[in-house]
């Protein structure tokens, strides 16, 4: 997260009660990826907000473009006649890539499960007196209700 530069933290002397009252919570889910043999073979990690309480203007604009299965099929009927080859690709991290275009900041409360972890890299000065850290978020993140346009909008936009 820091790497991809998603948010900027919110200092304990910048707080008013109307960030702590619009914040968005945030849960962490980690999963364990298995190989055929049952060992261990990656531990993931996905940060993910609670869009579901997120109450702004910018918020009401929602979607996630998708290609119904007829028209997939149809493609790939008409494809192989003629010896095309298909492929499907993964972007790791897509929702990331996105700048969050939005006219009132988003604000993230970071869960407890993590902020132990942040509060180690950072000093004290972003402790807010409820033991969380807030943060202002700069790119989308998985479960804001406008992550789905905005990076759309960002795929479209390179082709």
């Amino acid at each position: 997260m820091e790497q991809n530069q998603v948010w900027e933290f919110v200092e304990s002397s910048n707080f008013t009660p109307e960030i702590t009252r619009k914040a968005i919570p945030s849960k962490l889910f980690l999963k364990m990826k298995y190989k055929s043999d049952g060992t261990t073979d990656k531990l993931k990690s996905r940060l993910v907000v609670g869009g579901h309480k997120q109450y702004n203007l910018d918020s009401i604009e929602t979607y996630a473009p998708t290609a119904a299965t007829e028209n997939i099929l149809s493609i790939l009927a008409l494809g192989k006649p003629l010896g095309l080859k298909f492929f499907a690709t993964d972007i790791p991290s897509a929702y990331l890539h996105a700048n969050l275009k939005v006219s009132d900041p988003i604000f993230m409360k970071i869960s407890s499960s993590i902020s132990d972890i942040i509060s180690e890299r950072s000093s004290k000065r972003y402790q807010h007196s409820d033991g969380y850290i807030y943060v202002k978020l700069k790119k989308c993140l998985y479960g804001l209700r406008q992550s789905g346009k905005q990076w759309n909008m960002l795929i479209t936009a390179e082709f």
